[in-house]
């Protein structure tokens, strides 16, 4: 009888273990809050795709459009990965004021960054679609890295989640 609960055990240890190294959830993980905070940024991301996909024949888009997918799809997943924070702060067995504050604030930043990063993407859409149309090649143009580096920007900003994160667990 002590034998499957062990078995048991071991098997709930390692479904843990590889989905922290695997550092990636999937939005049917997270809360229907959780989910609906991050779809605008995941729908922005897939429009992109579809756009320089049916361009991907011109000059400059398999550098600068892998690289904005590259980026956009990090930030995705590190709002993912936060939203899920929050749901489980949310849902913890405690279930104190202090723990629904904590993810009500986590919760704020994302959609923060979530607004940020969708409004970027947008703008990157509407400079590749011009560049499209005037066919301008991208990669001449400062714009398209000033954009994609304020991607990047939003994403290091996570770390700001960490930090509050840490602060809070030592107290």
């Amino acid at each position: 009888m002590f034998l499957p609960l062990l078995g048991i055990g071991a098997a709930l240890i390692w479904m843990l273990t590889r989905k922290l190294k695997s550092n990636e959830v999937h939005p049917a993980e997270l809360s229907p809050q959780s989910r609906s905070l991050v779809r605008p940024l995941r729908e922005s991301i897939e429009s992109l795709e579809k756009l320089l996909k049916a361009h991907e024949d011109r000059t400059g888009i398999p550098i600068l459009g892998k690289q904005a997918l590259e980026t956009a799809n990090t930030l995705y997943n590190e709002s993912l990965k936060y939203a899920l924070v929050a749901d489980q702060l949310r849902s913890s067995p405690a279930k104190s004021g202090e723990a629904n504050r904590r993810a009500d604030a986590i919760l704020d930043r994302i959609q923060d960054k979530v607004n940020e990063a969708t409004n970027t993407i947008d703008e990157l859409k509407l400079k590749f679609a011009d560049s499209f149309v005037e066919s301008v090649v991208p990669e001449n143009d400062d714009n398209f890295d000033a954009l994609i580096s304020r991607l990047e920007n939003i994403n290091n900003s996570y770390t700001e989640i960490d930090q509050t994160l840490n602060v809070r667990n030592n107290e």
